[in-house]
C-alpha cells in the first residue's frame, strides 16, 4: 500500500504505506498539509502529523502548531518562548516543560512579562519545571524570616503572596514595592551573615515585573519555598546594592530605619519617600 491521504474542509486523513490511519483536525494540519504539497517523505509527513498531535493533545488543544507556527486559543504568539518550543520540536528536544511554561505565562496579565519572563531566566539560568512553573532563590533571615519585617514564614512548604496590585510593575525600578526572588548571582549581594538561601518555586503568571536594569531579580506577588540551598555563591557584584547590617548601631535613628528597609525586597525609593510596608507584607 502507498501513502495516501484525504483534505476535505474538517480533516486530513493519512494513508501510511504500513496500514496506519491518521485523522487530523484540518487546524492542526498546516505543516502536514505544506509538507503533502512539497511532496516531503512519507516519514517526514508522519514526524509532522505525531508532532501536531503530541502538542495538541497535551495542552489539551489550547497550544497547536500550524504553519510553523505556535497558536495559543486560535491566535498566534511570537516571542523567545515561541522560538524555543518550535527548536525544540524540531530536534526532539524534551519540549513539553516549555509548553506548560508559555500556558502559565500567556495568563499573565502583563504583556511585558510575557514578552521578557523566558529571556530572564535564559540569561540567569534558572529552570524551568515539567509544570511549567519556575525556580529561583532569595535570601531570608536565619530564623526562616523575611529580611525585610521579619514576620513572614520562608519555611520550606511554605506560601507567600500578596496582591498583585501592590506590586510596583514599573520595569525601570529595581527595588520597589514587591517579593524580589532571582538568581544566584542577585543573592549573593544581598546575602550577609548567617542569612539563609531558599529555593522558590513561582507560576509565570505571577510574576509582575521584570525590570530593565541587569539586576539579576523580578517582582513577584507570590511564590512557595520548597527548598533550602546550601551550596557555593558566585562572587559579590559590585552593581548591586550592599546588604545592610540591621544591628549597625552608628548611624543615628533616621539612618538606621533607611538601612533597616533597604535589604533587598522592599525597599524605600528615597530619603525623602519611604514605602510603608503593605499590610500583606513581604
Amino acid at each position: 500500500m502507498k501513502f495516501g491521504h484525504i483534505i476535505n474542509e474538517q480533516s486530513v486523513t493519512l494513508l501510511f504505506s504500513n496500514g496506519d490511519a491518521e485523522v487530523l483536525p484540518i487546524n492542526r494540519a498546516g505543516d502536514v498539509i505544506a509538507a503533502i504539497k512539497n511532496e516531503a517523505s512519507e516519514e517526514e509527513i508522519r514526524r509532522l502529523a505525531n508532532k501536531a498531535k503530541a502538542v495538541c493533545d497535551y495542552m489539551n488543544g489550547t497550544v497547536v502548531v500550524q504553519n510553523g507556527k505556535i497558536l495559543y486559543k486560535g491566535e498566534p504568539i511570537n516571542n523567545v518562548i515561541v522560538d524555543k518550543i518550535l527548536d525544540f520540536l524540531n530536534k526532539g528536544y524534551p519540549y513539553k516543560p516549555l509548553l506548560a511554561f508559555l500556558a502559565k505565562i500567556m495568563d499573565n496579565p502583563s504583556r511585558r512579562a510575557v514578552n521578557e519572563l523566558y529571556k530572564f531566566l535564559s540569561n540567569e539560568n534558572l529552570g524551568i519545571t515539567d509544570s511549567g512553573t519556575f525556580l529561583a532563590y532569595k535570601a531570608i533571615r536565619n530564623n526562616w524570616t523575611d529580611k525585610y519585617s521579619g514576620e513572614y514564614d520562608n519555611h520550606v512548604g511554605n506560601v507567600l503572596e500578596m496582591p498583585r496590585n501592590s506590586v510596583d510593575d514599573d520595569c525601570n525600578v529595581g527595588c520597589s514595592y514587591g517579593f524580589h526572588v532571582g538568581s544566584l548571582r542577585y543573592v549573593s549581594g544581598f546575602k550577609g551573615g548567617d542569612d539563609r538561601v531558599v529555593i522558590v518555586e513561582v507560576n509565570p503568571r505571577d510574576v509582575v515585573s521584570v525590570p530593565t536594569e541587569d539586576c539579576g531579580k523580578v517582582r513577584v506577588c507570590k511564590y512557595k519555598v520548597v527548598g533550602e540551598y546550601t551550596g557555593p555563591l558566585p562572587e559579590y557584584c559590585p552593581d548591586y546594592p550592599a546588604p545592610s547590617d540591621p544591628s549597625d548601631d552608628d548611624d543615628d535613628e533616621d539612618e538606621g530605619k533607611e538601612e533597616e528597609d533597604w535589604d533587598g525586597d522592599f525597599c524605600p525609593q528615597s530619603d525623602d519617600d519611604e514605602p510603608e510596608r503593605p499590610d500583606d507584607g513581604l
